[in-house]
This record gives structure tokens, sequence and C-alpha cells, in this order.
């Protein structure tokens, strides 16, 4: 589109969509409507990054009560198949779970990932023993073992719950909720 002018009639410039003047056939983005679209982002990104950095804790602590779901599983098979008991122990001053022989020829542990803790440990009728550093559960030859709970906890505060029932046979894994106000127990 060309703008002509007779002599002496001055050319007026199109206005852009922000209210300043721009010289004819001027194209692009004017620096206000860049910095209002830099600001939008910002704005979003503000909001969309912390959910994330929550959706990686909670993806953490669900796999830690799968691992933990794992070895109870690992415990139950591997006192049937080699016929003897297995110890089954979670220390919280260390943030392990350890996994024995009754004989010790086997022996393994796993430490819980960073930022997630043991929150309870114990038996599921409420008797354990609290001046012991490591709760241990044992698992029988027979596939029979003790029934208890390990609650684990992440930094936001958000619990599962890993139940072992003697009479369920295996591991189930359960979200405990949380009430406000409640999560710098």
């Amino acid at each position: 589109m060309e703008l002509t002018a007779a002599k002496g009639e001055k050319v007026r410039t199109p206005i852009s969509t922000a209210g300043i003047e721009t010289p004819v056939g001027a194209k692009g983005f004017s620096l206000l409507e860049l910095l209002v679209v830099l600001v939008l982002l910002a704005m979003l990104l503000a909001v969309v990054i912390p959910s994330i950095g929550r959706g990686v804790a909670t993806a953490r602590l669900k796999a830690c009560s799968r691992e933990i779901a794992a070895a109870i599983r690992l415990a139950r098979s591997k006192a049937v198949s080699e016929q003897q008991v297995y110890l089954l122990g979670f220390d919280p001053e260390k943030d392990e779970v350890e996994l024995s022989s009754a004989s010790s020829s086997y022996h393994r542990s796993f430490a819980l990932p960073e930022g997630i803790r043991f929150k309870q440990i114990g038996l599921l009728n409420g008797a354990l023993d609290r001046d012991e550093k490591t709760s241990m559960f044992y698992f029988m030859p027979n596939g029979n073992s003790q029934s208890f709970q390990v609650n684990i906890r992440n930094e936001q505060g958000r619990t599962l719950k890993v139940i072992q029932s003697s009479l369920a046979g295996t591991p189930k894994i359960e979200e405990i909720e949380t009430e406000v106000g409640t999560a710098d127990e």
C-alpha cells in the first residue's frame, strides 16, 4: 500500500495498536508490546515452576514407597524360597532400609532419596519398642510375617504409608491425608 501526497501535503503515518505513530511500511512489534508479552510470560512461569517442583517431589515419594514395598516382597520371597527367616529393618537416623537373612548370608540395604524421611515405623497393633534405633520385622519360611506399617514423608509434607499385613501377604501403599498446618510436625 503506497501513500502519495500532493505537493505541500503532509503524509500521515498509520498508528500502531499501542497508539504510537510508526513509519509507513514498518513491520514488527513495538517495545511496549514486547515488554507486555515478557511480563505475561514471567507471571506464567512464576505459577508453573513451583507446581513442577511439587510434582517431582511427589514422584520421588511414590517411587520410594514402591521401593519399600518391593523390599517387603523380596523379603517374603527369599524367606519362602530359601526356607529361612529374613529380617527387614528401617533405620530412621540413617534413613536406610536393610534386608538380611537371620544367618547373615544375605545383606542388602538402600538409603531413602534426598528429601524423604521416615515419619513413623511400627507394628499394626501399635506395640513397638521405641528405644531401638532400628525397627526390625521378620519374615518366616512359611510366608508369614509381622504386620507393620512404614510412613514416609517428603519436604512438602505429603505422606505415604506402606502397610504389610500378615493376612493380605502383599504390601499396600496408601496416601495419608495431611491437615492444614500439620506439614511441619
